[in-house]
């Protein structure tokens, strides 16, 4: 999907890095392929996966095998009515959470 209308419309920033900061003022993360979908949905954070041509299997990795729950076209379909995101956020923290579990010393 052509999301460039919604980046105008929206602050969206590139980032290299993230950190607590980053974290507090991130609503969205957009990517084609990368474990980050995994550290900020742990924080609620969801993420809109986009197809490339250079990664194509991303998409399908995130949704079909690891069963990603914010599907693209439900974020983008929020966007583009002005509706908040915070619908997304239990799901994917809940999905997170399936695949990490705290430090245990004894294993």
């Amino acid at each position: 999907p052509d999301v460039r209308p919604l980046i105008e419309r929206y602050n969206i920033e590139l980032l290299d890095e993230l950190n607590a900061e980053v974290l507090e003022r991130t609503a969205l993360q957009v990517t084609c392929f990368s474990t980050t979908v995994f550290d900020l949905a742990r924080h609620g954070v969801p993420t809109l996966l986009m197809n490339s041509p250079e990664v194509p299997e991303g998409l399908n990795i995130y949704l079909k095998e690891y069963g990603y729950p914010a599907q693209p076209d439900a974020i983008l379909a929020q966007l583009r009515s002005g509706e908040s995101l915070d619908s997304f956020s239990a799901p994917v923290k809940e999905w997170a959470s399936s695949y990490f579990e705290p430090f245990n010393p004894h294993v």
